[in-house]
Parts: structure tokens; C-alpha cells; sequence
């Protein structure tokens, strides 16, 4: 499937936090981070009443985004408990897993 130029932006984005920061966005708390850092940067100001269905879609974006750039970038997974299943069983990134 080809990704489109939104989330190719949000996974840049998610990169450039990650790497500016791996203990905090990399680690445990990383996914709820993230989606709070996406929302108070793209959605400054707004209130949550009036987010729309494409700010929730960026925010479940931006936290999948970050989930795949750790696969992609060990090196900045700093969690502890939350480590993926894939890694622990061994499953390459590549493969397709449903769940």
C-alpha cells in the first residue's frame, strides 16, 4: 500500500521526536507523549469539542508512526515494560501479523 504525503509527514515528525528526545517519546509513556505533543502542535489552541474526525485519524497516525520508526530505529526504544510483541517473539517488522 503507498503512503500518502500526510503520513509521510507524520512519520518525519514522529522521527524528528523521537530523536530529539528517545527517553521521553521512546519509552513507556511514548505513545500517550506523542499524541499529546501532535495535538498541542498541530491542533494548538483548539478545544477538544471541536477536534474533527481528521485530528483524531493525525493522532492515531502519530502514535503509529512512532511505533514503526522504533522498529525501524532500535536504538531510540527505551521502554521498559511496553516492550512490542513482535520483539519478544522474534517477528520481523516485514511481516504480516494481524492483531
Amino acid at each position: 500500500m503507498k503512503k500518502t504525503s500526510f503520513m509521510i509527514q507524520v512519520e518525519a515528525w514522529a522521527l524528528e521526536k523521537l530523536q530529539a528526545d528517545p527517553h521521553k517519546f521512546g519509552g513507556d509513556d511514548g505513545n500517550s507523549l506523542i499524541t499529546l505533543a501532535y495535538l498541542q502542535e498541530v491542533h494548538k489552541g483548539e478545544t477538544v469539542e471541536s477536534l474533527t474526525i481528521f485530528a483524531m485519524k493525525g493522532v492515531s497516525s502519530a502514535s503509529r508512526a512512532k511505533n514503526n520508526m522504533l522498529i525501524r530505529h532500535p536504538e531510540l526504544d527505551h521502554r521498559k515494560v511496553n516492550k512490542s510483541k513482535k520483539k519478544k517473539i522474534g517477528i520481523k517488522s516485514t511481516d504480516n501479523v494481524q492483531g
